[in-house]
């Protein structure tokens, strides 16, 4: 019967324990939003670093053919690379 008594129930006060987690929980709630935010902008290089890291570059003494895959970028550094290799003489 503790909760109905009137002295404990007092309009526009919160419990002494329920105070600090409200603001604790935004707090928390907060600081997710932001690294979720930060991470959203910084993820192209963090990608890109990860994606460079797994390249494997074996050295290439002669191949049959030279085949350009996918999608390049503004300095077309794959079409540039396989013309080398065809200059090199590596593929006829």
């Amino acid at each position: 019967m503790r909760a109905l008594d009137p002295k404990f129930m007092r309009h526009g006060q919160a419990n002494p324990g329920e105070l600090g987690g409200i603001f604790l929980n935004l707090i928390i709630l907060l600081c997710i939003v932001i690294f979720c935010g930060v991470l959203y902008l910084v993820r192209r290089p963090v990608l890109r670093f990860a994606a460079e890291s797994w390249i494997v570059e074996d050295p290439l003494d002669k191949a049959d053919a030279l085949i350009v895959l996918g999608d390049d970028n503004f300095y077309a550094d794959r079409a540039t690379r396989g013309a080398q290799l065809f200059r090199e003489g590596k593929a006829p």
